[in-house]
């Protein structure tokens, strides 16, 4: 553990200060963090190389701590060892505290303690190398015409991703004028796109651009639509761009609320993103400006693999049958159920719909559809 910077989080100042001491024998670095709080403000200044988290804070959840730090893209691949209080080491349940590496005894020598640290280390530097070759998810969904559910489509699928232990989400709304997605969440917008794409472009420190996006119970990051008239006008395509690279290289998985458009940021999101969703509900007009949209896609030979077409019902009237979809674009479909009232409610109340209503067969074919894509994700992830 030399020249390593370890982080202790506990409120037994007897216990964290001592095994402090004997770390810091080892020519290690160790700081001491008793809440959130100041575990966030030390992440911005130092990423530690290892997080040693009791299971017993005072006042605090140790498991929303882990968790926490698992969905922030800074660290949530940093190693952490439980420190366990009482009971067994063998009879803890791995699972309670979702993200942790080990976990030892606080009744042991500190050089047991020690000892697990330098063989969680070891284990670290086999993996990160794979593991930064990980974050290149790129999602994007769009739509040939507005009103096609692409916008509540896009805050369920980001929710749903948060959902895989350790995996981080950002969700970009691009629709410049109007934008919903941040609404959709019932969050409200700390830093403006203006002020982010300004960050981005000074190149601010990863952990300070994870904290100017604005942060969703479940973990979801999102970077909201300018809220200000004229605003968009300010921000050019080729600083939008340098932003979602950014995030790309940051979060595990970017998925991008896209827009109409023929720009040259969403030309370029065409072709790198590693999946289109194509969402179209089952009408007459909404199939015919989508077969456009397509054919499109086939101008600038954009691979027809990663095309996923969405017939979203929005309403319980089908102005055409899945077949007929179908054959009229040639391309085979995942189908979103109408959802109803419920769904109408989510919308409106800042809800998400899949975690609200997750028995619900709208919820359950979204949450298919994510499972598919992640699914995915993981197998280029085997190729690696």
């Amino acid at each position: 553990m030399v020249n390593k910077s370890l982080l202790i989080i506990d409120t037994d100042d007897s216990f964290s200060n001592k095994l402090k001491l004997e770390i810091e024998k080892r020519s290690a670095k160790v700081w001491i963090a008793k809440n959130s709080r100041k575990i966030l403000e030390g992440i911005v200044e130092n990423i530690p190389d290892l997080i040693l988290c009791s299971d017993k804070l005072a006042g605090q959840n140790s498991k929303e701590i882990i968790r926490m730090l698992r969905k922030n893209p800074t660290c949530n691949r940093v190693p952490i060892i439980l420190l366990v209080t009482d009971g067994n080491i063998k009879k803890i349940e791995f699972g309670r505290f979702a993200g942790i590496n080990e976990a030892v005894s606080k009744k042991n020598d500190f050089s047991v303690i020690c000892d697990t640290v330098n063989q969680v280390l070891e284990t670290k530097e086999r993996t990160v190398v794979k593991e930064m070759r990980q974050k290149d998810h790129l999602l994007t969904i769009l739509s040939a015409r507005g009103g096609s559910g692409k916008t509540a489509l896009a805050t369920n699928i980001g929710v749903g991703l948060t959902e895989f232990p350790a995996e981080t989400v950002a969700l970009v709304d691009l629709n410049l004028e109007f934008g919903v997605a941040a609404l959709m969440l019932n969050l409200r917008t700390n830093f403006s796109l203006l002020e982010i794409t300004a960050a981005v472009l000074d190149e601010v420190k990863d952990a300070e651009l994870d904290s100017m996006l604005i942060h969703h119970s479940t973990g979801l990051r999102v970077l909201p639509a300018p809220s200000k008239a004229g605003e968009s006008e300010k921000i050019n395509d080729k600083s939008l761009q340098m932003v979602i690279q950014r995030l790309v290289k940051l979060y595990d998985h970017v998925v991008i609320d896209g827009r109409p458009s023929y720009r040259d940021i969403m030309l370029d999101l065409w072709e790198q993103s590693s999946s289109l969703l194509v969402t179209c509900p089952p009408t007459v007009i909404s199939v015919a400006v989508t077969g456009s949209l397509f054919e499109a896609f086939k101008s600038v030979h954009v691979d027809s693999e990663k095309i996923e077409l969405i017939v979203n019902h929005l309403s319980s009237y089908v102005g055409l049958a899945i077949e007929q979809v179908q054959g009229r674009l040639q391309k085979t479909t995942t189908v979103i159920p109408y959802g109803g009232k419920n769904f109408e409610y989510c919308e409106d109340m800042g809800k998400v719909f899949i975690t609200e209503y997750p028995k619900e067969p709208t919820a359950k074919a979204i949450r298919a559809l994510v499972q598919k894509l992640f699914d995915r994700q993981m197998y280029f992830r085997e190729l690696e």
